[in-house]
């Protein structure tokens, strides 16, 4: 099982150097369209300080204002397993999740964000397929 979860944050780690490499080859091209960002046209979960916990596809990171498209509000996430939201992002979410309906495009002007996460594709899914949470 440690094994597993080793090899699997390993997988993580170095795909996240190939997108990181990636990116930094890609702004290197067009200085004049920088993004602040190695995640952008990814999905991520962003954490802020003030405007909570947001899924979406990152389309825009720069001077504290993030842009997030198909975006939900995760208002609580539970996974059986796992107890941090970095954890929720590499593998799902659990039934008794709350998750917002999908905003198209949300805006978010915030300069103390705490976190960018990037999502793996169970977690993803996991969170596109959560029924809008109703109170």
């Amino acid at each position: 099982m440690k094994t597993e979860l080793i090899e699997k944050i390993l997988e993580k780690y170095l795909l996240w150097e190939e997108v990181k490499t990636t990116e930094q080859v890609e702004s290197n091209k067009n200085e004049s369209n920088k993004n602040e960002s190695v995640f952008i046209w990814k999905y991520v979960i962003l954490r802020c300080r003030n405007a909570g916990v947001h899924f979406g596809k990152l389309e825009y990171a720069s001077n504290g204002v993030y842009r997030l498209s198909e975006s939900r509000r995760l208002y609580y996430w539970k996974n059986i397993k796992w107890i941090s939201l970095s954890e929720t992002a590499l593998y799902w979410i659990d039934d008794d999740s709350k998750v917002c309906a999908v905003i198209n495009l949300i805006e978010i002007t915030e300069r103390e964000w705490w976190e960018i996460i990037p999502c793996s594709s169970e977690a993803i899914k996991s969170i596109q397929e959560k029924v809008n949470y109703i109170n």
